[in-house]
């Protein structure tokens, strides 16, 4: 991923007092304790090999959410359950079609961003 992984939790908008970052490190799966951090507003697992986003649907204080640069084929979803999200970046996956929860998503007003 070098030179490719650009987007950072400084990049994200607004301000948000409970944020996370494990971009850039390798990881091929979610450490289990993160389902624990439910007041958690913004994670950035960007630059990653994460195949599926299950285990966050714990953090339903999620408000900003980057899963680009990883191994995800689809969305599920149940990613809709996260009511308070509202960006979610997915930039350089694996996706063969567009997502079908995407729309979804966008008409209650979540900023989802593909390319």
């Amino acid at each position: 991923f070098e030179g490719e992984c650009t987007y950072s939790i400084a990049k994200s908008p607004g301000r948000i007092n409970s944020s996370m970052s494990l971009n850039g490190n390798g990881l091929s799966g979610l450490p289990s304790s993160l389902e624990k951090l439910i007041n958690l507003k913004l994670l950035d697992l960007s630059c990653n090999a994460l195949p599926e986003v299950l285990p966050l649907l714990e953090l339903i204080a999620l408000k900003w959410l980057n899963l680009s640069f990883n191994q995800f084929t689809e969305l599920p979803d149940s990613i809709e359950e996260l009511s308070l999200l509202k960006f979610l970046l997915l930039f350089r996956n694996k996706f063969i079609t567009v997502p079908a929860v995407k729309e979804r998503l966008e008409k209650r007003g979540t900023i989802v961003i593909l390319g």
